[in-house]
């Protein structure tokens, strides 16, 4: 059906832009993420040219996804394939076909990321992946699961429609405030049980009727609702305009879930729908953050540097084997502003004065201030014009004396100007930057709990959602069981941890110390390969904080220690060195390593340096300069703990010294062939992506690790850029690390390894296939390129 001119401007119009039908977090979640009411959206423009990152839409006849790149010239001639491979289309035009292409699956599981919107979407697996067994090992237990039962779910018609609120390219905060307008209220209906993503679908039990048009138009005034006179040429008036996109097809989740029909678009729709049913309720009555829910005034954790953390609950719906839907329930640690007024925050973000919320859009220059701002006042009772400022308007009218009146002023758009110390955060603003050191830790021991105090969380939070009492969940007819899931499961044996050395000492048990050990008196399974001949030591503190004795001392004890553990020292005297503070980073490395090369007349191999503070900044610093520009490892040390003298701290960093120097602490006891645990040799692969915080442009970066020795116990390490936001690792990258550090492999131990496991941090079940046809197949196309003889049993000479 090729798109008539007609068409073309009409889309052009309306700014329709394609995404993918398989699109639709950030968020675990970390307590990070995106903002409250962040979700998959679509994009509401498009150039004539598409970038090279255009999104992608994935298609499903059968068989592994494929990805077609389609720009709007595109559409004519590949969407009549499209839908002959995909299930039955009740539209009509190719308009209403780009509103199907618009859906977005908005599920956390099923998260990625759009280079192009800057912006998270979703794929979907298309087959339920069976299991093929169980585990017999170990003693059989019954334990209970954060997982709920969903009963029923609905079996009326739902409709689906496309909302558009102005030119689509208007921010979620307004597009949510005009769609609950009492206009739209109006005019759609109440008691219809509408439901909306907050952007671009709604759903509804009521047939909608439409004109001879196809669609429904209803113009919102906001300032006419809210009785604010508008300002000339600043109309706050918005066109929404609502079309059928098709009636969601519950029936076809079950067809999913027992295996006769692959996944579909009506399994999308569906799912996606019952997603926002179980969300409409909980949004509406608390702090959202994606798919996790806060309530206001909970107990909070203060982290530091205005910043606080609480509890709330996560929810989520997944596909079972026992072919049914599930809800998974989680605790969720958010992240939040201290509710405390802005003279003491001092942030830009969104403020309450006098019980009204303003939305900052930033502060006056430093010299405009509650003393120096002046305006006119008209009094009421005489009609005269007054000249004052800010400090007297506020002590006439409120009487209010300012504290700080020499602070800026906090500009709130048309809402006026108002002095920061009667500015308060409102409370539950989420926290979007990346934690500091020691807030992280803070954050850390908030979170981390034992299982049954978790299990109570977990508890408060299905109170929180209130399922049974959820009137959209009744309307709908949805149920949810408020149980856990009670399941068999298998309690395995923990393996022994072998050392260096013969006797007691040489293996530990998990039972006698439940799960946690020192390393004291213990030797490592293998010290340090090529002994240490040339180190160095830097100090970022003063020899008052740090005086030399103390740092001998404790240098003297280290090395005694590392020597207990099996570590080689020759260079017994280290050169010690006080950085300069009128010298930057960089040159104040530069002076040790110089030193200690120079000591003994050949190359540094390791540098020790000691901090005062936890600053992120300066440990960052000191890994780029030795890892880039010397290529050195490095081991910091705080100066706290090193003046503290502790064998066991000694211990600690002699471990992480020893594994830079080549060494390796320890393996599983016991081998069932040469290789240890493994049946044949075998390498193991980890990967990660980490990404900027949200909102800020930074390249992301990949880090490879492949294991080096047999029993995959001692690993090497290499990372680089990874685009900006981009999760899949890009096929140089891959390619140059695996190849790089498998050489390696292969060259230590004079054999090819027959079995390779890919462990891949970060990305969703959703995200799996990609990973599969990405990454993988990057693998082991790098690998066949560089090694036609890998199935050999040996290398070539």
């Amino acid at each position: 059906m090729p798109m008539t001119s007609a068409g073309k401007r009409r889309a052009k119009r309306e700014g329709k832009g394609i995404t993918g039908t398989a699109a639709g977090d950030e968020e675990p979640q970390d307590p990070q993420g995106p903002s409250a009411t962040e979700q998959a959206t679509t994009q509401t423009s498009i150039p004539h040219q598409i970038p090279e990152a255009t999104e992608t839409i994935a298609t499903q006849p059968k068989g592994p996804l494929t990805y077609l790149k389609l720009d709007l010239e595109d559409v004519s001639r590949r969407l009549p394939a499209y839908l002959r491979q995909t299930t039955q289309y009740s539209a009509h035009s190719t308009s209403s076909l780009l509103h199907h292409f618009s859906l977005k699956m908005e599920i956390q599981n099923y998260r990625k990321f759009n280079k192009l919107t800057n912006e998270e979407q979703y794929i979907i697996p298309t087959a339920l992946v069976q299991r093929k067994g169980f585990n017999n090992q170990g003693e059989p237990i019954n334990i209970q699961v954060n997982s709920y039962k969903i009963q029923t779910w609905p079996t009326k018609k739902v409709h689906q429609y496309d909302v558009l609120v102005g030119s689509g390219t208007e921010k979620r905060a307004l597009i949510k405030k005009v769609w609950y307008s009492k206009t739209v209220k109006q005019h759609l209906g109440v008691g219809a049980g509408w439901l909306f993503d907050g952007n671009k679908l709604a759903w509804s039990q009521q047939d909608l009727p439409m004109g001879p048009t196809k669609e429904v138009v209803i113009k919102v005034d906001l300032d006419l609702e809210e009785g604010i006179i508008p300002r000339e040429g600043r109309e706050n008036r918005f066109r929404v305009v609502i079309r059928k996109t098709g009636i969601v097809d519950l029936s076809a989740i079950r067809g999913y879930l027992e295996g006769t029909i692959e996944f579909n678009n009506a399994v999308l729709q569906g799912i996606n729908f019952l997603d926002h049913l179980m969300r409409e309720t909980p949004g509406s009555k608390y702090t959202t953050v994606k798919q996790s829910f806060f309530k206001k005034g909970q107990e909070r954790k203060v982290l530091g540097g205005g910043v606080e953390a609480f509890k709330g609950v996560y929810q989520s719906i997944r596909p079972t084997q026992g072919k049914s839907l599930t809800v998974n329930v989680d605790v969720s640690n958010g992240v939040f502003w201290t509710n405390s007024t802005l003279d003491i925050c001092a942030k830009n973000l969104i403020g309450c004065n006098l019980n009204k919320l303003y939305r900052i859009e930033g502060f006056t220059p430093h010299n405009v201030t509650a003393l120096t701002f002046r305006f006119d006042v008209r009094e009421k009772a005489t009609g005269k014009v007054l000249e004052t400022n800010v400090k007297d308007y506020f002590l006439r009218k409120y009487q209010i004396s300012l504290r700080h009146p020499d602070l800026p002023l906090v500009k709130a758009g048309r809402s006026g100007m108002f002095p920061m110390e009667l500015c308060t955060i409102a409370e539950n603003q989420r926290y979007p930057f990346k934690l500091g050191p020691e807030q992280t830790s803070a954050m850390i021991r908030h979170a981390v709990t034992k299982p049954p105090v978790r299990m109570g969380h977990i508890k408060e939070g299905i109170k929180m959602l209130d399922w049974a009492n959820d009137p959209v969940l009744k309307q709908y007819g949805m149920t949810i069981s408020p149980e856990m899931t009670t399941t068999n499961a298998r309690l395995i044996q923990e393996p022994v941890i072998q050392f260096g050395g013969s006797g007691k000492a040489a293996t530990i048990s998990g039972t006698v110390h439940f799960g946690k050990w020192n390393i004291k008196d213990r030797k490592f399974l293998h010290s340090n390969p090529v002994p240490l001949r040339s180190w160095g030591v830097m100090i970022f503190a003063t020899p008052q904080t740090a005086p030399r004795a103390a740092i001998i001392a404790w240098v003297n004890e280290f090395k005694r220690v590392y020597g207990t553990h099996g570590g080689d020292i020759v260079m017994k005297e280290p050169p010690l060195v006080y950085a300069n503070k009128d010298l930057d980073i960089d040159k104040n490395l530069n002076e040790v390593y110089q030193r200690a090369c120079k000591a003994v007349q050949i190359r540094c191999q390791i540098i020790l340096v000691i901090v005062e503070t936890k600053a992120a900044w300066l440990y960052l610093r000191i890994k780029r300069t030795m890892d880039t520009y010397f290529g050195v490892v490095s081991q910091c040390c705080q100066l706290s703990h090193v003046l503290g003298m502790k064998p066991d701290y000694c211990s600690n960093v002699a471990m992480k010294f020893n594994a830079k120097l080549g060494g390796t602490t320890s393996k599983i006891a016991g081998s069932i062939t040469p290789d240890g645990q493994f049946p044949a040799p075998t390498i193991v692969i980890g990967a990660d992506v980490s990404h900027g915080a949200a909102g800020q442009v930074q390249a992301s970066t990949a880090a490879i690790t492949v294991s080096l020795d047999r029993y995959a116990s001692r690993y090497g390490a290499i990372c680089n850029t990874n685009g900006v936001k981009l999760e899949m690792i890009t096929t140089e990258n891959i390619q140059r690390a695996t190849i790089k550090l498998t050489r390696r492999w292969i060259e230590t131990h004079k054999i090819y390894p027959r079995n390779v496991y890919y462990f891949r941090d970060g990305v969703s079940e959703g995200q799996y296939q990609q990973v599969l046809d990405q990454e993988v197949r990057d693998m082991k196309a790098g690998f066949k390129k560089t090694w036609p003889s890998w199935n050999a049993s040996k290398p070539r000479s």
